[in-house]
């Protein structure tokens, strides 16, 4: 082999190992390029507010419990029990329940389409939340079923493709009825207590009836 040929083998050679360099470096790249986009997606959704109007403006919201729809009215700046409006609601509870929708976050949104509502629990919901503003607007969300491995529930919001997980302690912040009722104060009872012990002039008559065991 003449000295040109060596040169040209050579040569040769040195462009095979430079086109192989180079695919091995783009395939480098190209997986750390896939695998952040596969990270990304993973963590599509997560910490993202899901409710974006001001709970303030409800002026109705009803949600499923036990089997019955308990809905709740705001007439005169106070909440009501729409089924029987002679229930004295305590108001900071109904009120935690509506600030707790205001925290609401996803955790990971699982599906970019309804197409499988089902697998996530959505043809019986565990719980339909409605909201109303007044706008006259409405905000509907639905609740399915518990992933007990990553102790999160799924949730969609009507209008919205998505199909978002969240915590599993979402349901646990509606309450039933009798848990909201307003509990009368304790040192207001025993003051009943004490003035159903007086009669109508202000004599005590637990003093009286005292008296006359002593006679």
């Amino acid at each position: 082999m003449s000295e040109g040929e060596k040169r040209r083998s050579g040569l040769l050679v040195l462009v095979i190992l430079l086109i192989v360099f180079a695919g091995l470096v783009f395939m480098y790249y190209l997986i750390g390029y896939l695998s952040s986009q596969s990270e990304e997606e993973e963590n599509d959704g997560e910490g993202r507010p899901l409710i974006s109007e001001n709970l303030n403006e409800v002026n109705t919201f009803s949600y499923d419990l036990d089997g019955t729809r308990q809905t709740f009215l705001k007439e005169d700046g106070e909440w009501i029990y729409a089924e029987d409006t002679e229930i004295k609601l305590d108001q900071d509870l109904v009120q935690s329940m509506l600030d707790g929708l205001q925290d609401l976050q996803s955790e990971q949104v699982v599906a970019d389409s309804l197409a499988n509502s089902s697998e996530y629990g959505f043809d019986d919901p565990y719980m339909t939340i409605t909201l109303s503003f007044t706008d006259g607007t409405q905000t509907i969300l639905y609740i399915g079923s518990q992933n007990p491995m990553v102790y999160v529930r799924y949730l969609i919001i009507e209008g919205d493709d998505n199909i978002y997980a969240v915590s599993s302690d979402v349901p646990s912040v509606f309450l039933s009825v009798s848990d909201l009722e307003e509990k009368e104060d304790a040192d207001e009872t025993a003051a009943d207590t004490d003035d159903a012990g007086d009669t109508a002039d202000g004599t005590d008559t637990s003093a009286s009836d005292s008296d006359q065991g002593e006679m």
